[in-house]
C-alpha cells in the first residue's frame, strides 16, 4: 500500500501501464523486466503484468528512464468512496 500527496491510500498490484514512443525495444523490455501483455489500450500503450508483484514500482520506475519511453506508472488501486 502507498499513500500520496494528498492522504490518499492507493494499492500496488502487479499491472503497470506503459506508453512508447515508438514500439522499437517493447519484446526486449517484456524479457528484461519478465512482463506480459494484458491488454493493448493503444497502438503504443498497454497494460502490462511484471511477474512479482514486488517489482513493479521498481519495474515502472526503469522503465520510465528508458529514452523510448513516454510514461510508465503501476496500475494502482485507489479505493472507491460513496459520495
Amino acid at each position: 500500500y502507498y499513500k500520496n500527496e494528498e492522504g490518499i491510500t492507493l494499492a500496488v498490484n502487479n499491472r503497470l501501464i506503459l506508453k512508447l514512443k515508438n514500439k522499437g525495444n517493447f519484446d526486449l523490455y517484456l524479457n528484461e523486466f519478465n512482463m506480459i501483455i494484458i491488454k493493448q489500450l493503444s497502438s503504443n500503450t498497454f497494460l502490462l503484468k511484471v511477474q512479482d508483484k514486488s517489482l513493479t514500482l521498481e519495474t515502472s520506475s526503469f522503465l520510465s528512464l528508458k529514452e523510448d519511453v513516454e510514461f510508465s506508472h503501476p496500475d494502482f488501486i485507489k479505493r472507491r468512496f460513496k459520495r
